[in-house]
């Protein structure tokens, strides 16, 4: 069985776009790493040691949700942090015990790849300048430069064409006093009128409030295609309970998923709102006030409208690989973080697009993101994502709600 998962992950790091093996001559290591640069490793086979152990690199946020998940994830001391101490990601060592899964392994090499290739094949900087410039004619300006620089000029109409408007979320910490009733907010306690109640699980235990959006608020940034101009939306889930230690949602143990989320809309402004108290039977996540950054948002390459263009295979890599990710870190670099809280625009995925979202061809409705100023942490630095059907977010009804939690 060992054997068998060291052949699967020895085959996803050769398997990587410009990646290269280098193996030692009594076989106690092998490392991958970029062409031509044999120094650089994204990730090292260890097997000298008893139990084989992965060495990788892991962005500094995703390392502490690690530590606190697995005791077989451990900061590394084969390697320090590259010089100047800046970087923002340390190595860790990853015990292959059996612990983790074959799909998580997966994923963390795919985030050590990720911070190698970004450091030897980078984007030009943008100028970072406060918030309220970062205007949507200079992000579409920016997309026109990254287009150009890889090369996918003949495929600027496409690109431009499959670009949705979106909104990020960025969030600093408040006090609850602080924040209106009705006010937008991630963590908290819900502001609901008397018409609406706390909802619960079929088992009987409170849902985790996650977020209220004041999408009247959102309608004084930019006006959303689809989205009411008005009211506010509530979120609520059974992914958001969690006990003291363990990052990961302690979900119900059912086949159906049935009840497991709620979005409640409240259309109504003129009603009067009240701050609920944390029910007993569920955990509860610091307030933070939130600030809106209208953006434009992406498909990643195997989204349905991506794949539907039958692109060239080179094309798609570069798409993918090159053109969406520099995107989006130049994007989100204001916030300081990788992946942001978004709502409506694409998914940004830390595994792969759902089979039910291509399938249905569902909308995405919120992103919710680790934010450790609301003290969220989904596993090692995952999302929450929520997606409707369309034609159900221009008839208002939020009842019917797919919902996946994703980390790496």
């Amino acid at each position: 069985m060992l054997e068998e998962l060291i052949e699967l992950l020895w085959e996803h790091c050769e398997e990587k776009p410009k990646a290269e093996i280098d193996d030692d001559d009594d076989n106690q290591t092998v490392g991958f790493h970029l062409e031509d640069d044999s120094s650089e490793v994204f990730a090292k086979l260890y097997f000298g040691d008893g139990t084989p152990v992965l060495l990788l690199r892991g962005v500094d946020v995703e390392c502490e949700c690690l530590a606190k998940m697995h005791d077989s994830i451990v900061p590394s001391e084969r390697k320090s942090r590259t010089k100047g101490g800046k970087s923002g990601w340390n190595w860790v060592d990853v015990v292959l015990d059996g612990s983790i899964s074959e799909k998580d392994l997966v994923r963390l090499i795919d985030h050590s790849y990720e911070i190698l290739y970004y450091s030897k094949f980078p984007v030009e900087e943008v100028e970072e300048k406060p918030m309220e410039d970062f205007s949507r004619e200079k992000q579409k300006s920016e997309l026109e430069r990254l287009i150009a620089y890889y090369k996918l000029s003949h495929l600027e109409t496409d690109i431009q064409g499959i670009a949705q408007q979106a909104v990020l979320l960025k969030t600093r910490r408040a006090k609850g006093t602080e924040l209106e009733l009705g006010q937008t907010k991630i963590g908290g306690l819900p502001d609901l009128p008397e018409s609406l109640q706390w909802p619960s699980h079929h088992s009987g235990k409170h849902l985790a409030f996650l977020a209220q959006i004041n999408l009247a608020e959102v309608s004084q940034v930019i006006s959303l295609e689809n989205l009411p101009g008005s009211g506010i939306l509530y979120f609520f889930s059974v992914y958001g309970w969690q006990v003291e230690g363990d990052s990961d949602p302690q979900l119900p143990e059912a086949s159906s998923e049935e009840g497991w989320t709620q979005v409640l809309y409240q259309s109504e402004m003129n009603v009067p709102l009240r701050r609920r108290k944390l029910p007993s039977d569920v955990n509860g996540f610091k307030p933070t006030a939130v600030e809106f950054i209208p953006v434009l948002s992406l498909p990643d390459g195997k989204e349905p409208v991506v794949t539907a263009l039958k692109w060239k295979e080179d094309d798609l890599e570069h798409y993918d690989w090159d053109l969406v990710l520099s995107y989006r870190k130049v994007r989100n670099k204001p916030l300081r973080k990788a992946s942001p809280h978004l709502l409506l625009g694409y998914a940004e995925y830390e595994q792969e697009c759902p089979k039910v979202v291509a399938e249905n061809n569902l909308q995405l409705l919120f992103q919710l993101a680790t934010d450790f100023k609301a003290d969220m942490c989904w596993g090692d630095g995952g999302l929450i994502y929520f997606w409707m059907k369309p034609e159900d977010i221009v008839r208002r009804d939020f009842s019917t709600i797919f919902v996946d939690y994703q980390c790496g």
